[in-house]
């Protein structure tokens, strides 16, 4: 039960890692959805269940990667928007702040969209 406990806790704290596992489950189970969906389906075709499927997968995986880059690389970036997603905001002194936090919030935002197309263009040049 304590080891069912700290992964449920490394989990809480390392949310961002849920979305890769995830992505790599879906793809493994893939040809059974695709058979399910089409008994004659071959076990990677390249039909359009399997580009939707995949294209899910992507997106998890690269979701995923992008906000632990953020995480590693920005840790003070990435708890302000953590912050703000879950409504858990710090007291803080408004008046000492430069930027509002709707500024701030969309500066976070754009950080993480121009992080996640840099992994899509990657993806699709390699």
């Amino acid at each position: 039960m304590k080891i069912l406990k700290s992964f449920f806790a490394f989990f809480a704290h390392w949310s961002e890692l849920i979305s890769m596992p995830l992505g790599i489950v879906l793809w493994y189970f893939s040809p059974q959805i695709l058979r399910m969906l089409d008994p004659t389906a071959a076990t990677y075709d390249s039909g359009i269940y399997q580009i939707i499927i995949f294209t899910i997968v992507q997106f998890f995986i690269y979701s995923g990667i992008v906000w632990l880059y953020m995480k590693i690389t920005f840790p003070s970036v990435y708890k302000y928007i953590d912050s703000i997603l879950d409504n858990d905001l710090n007291d803080v002194d408004d008046k000492k702040e430069k930027l509002t936090k709707w500024q701030k919030s969309v500066f976070v935002l754009w950080l993480f969209s121009i992080l996640f197309g840099a992994i899509i263009l990657l993806a699709r040049i390699l």
